[in-house]
């Protein structure tokens, strides 16, 4: 499983960039790890594979993206980018993705609007 993890790592840590690259191994590794038994059964998943799967996608889901979010360096097209890579491989990153997008395209309508109002 080894290679399985590098291969989407190394995939991840491309589509991310170095921003997220910094702590998104470690990040990966522990919560892979904790979704397998000590026998090396998957917790969420009977497949090894789609249980590695699973544990990266919810982990995208659940901390790297809302990272990602928080940081302003990520422009619309990037997300955009991003949600289209997600798409059919990570469902709840995707989801995710699309959301964090959402909430930052009205965030942004919403600052200009006030900006507008406050002049």
């Amino acid at each position: 499983m080894l290679e399985e993890f590098q291969g989407r790592l190394a995939w991840l840590e491309e589509l991310l960039g170095s921003e997220a690259a910094a702590d998104l191994e470690e990040a990966l590794l522990l919560y892979a790890a904790g979704s397998f038994t000590a026998e090396g059964e998957g917790l969420l998943d009977g497949s090894r594979r789609a249980n590695l799967q699973q544990a990266f996608d919810l982990q995208l889901f659940q901390r790297i993206l809302p990272g990602i979010g928080q940081r302003s360096s990520w422009t619309p097209e990037r997300w955009d980018g991003l949600i289209e890579q997600l798409n059919g491989r990570f469902p709840r990153g995707h989801a995710r993705a699309r959301r964090i997008r959402i909430e930052l395209s009205s965030q942004n309508r919403g600052d200009t609007g006030s900006g507008a109002c406050g002049e």
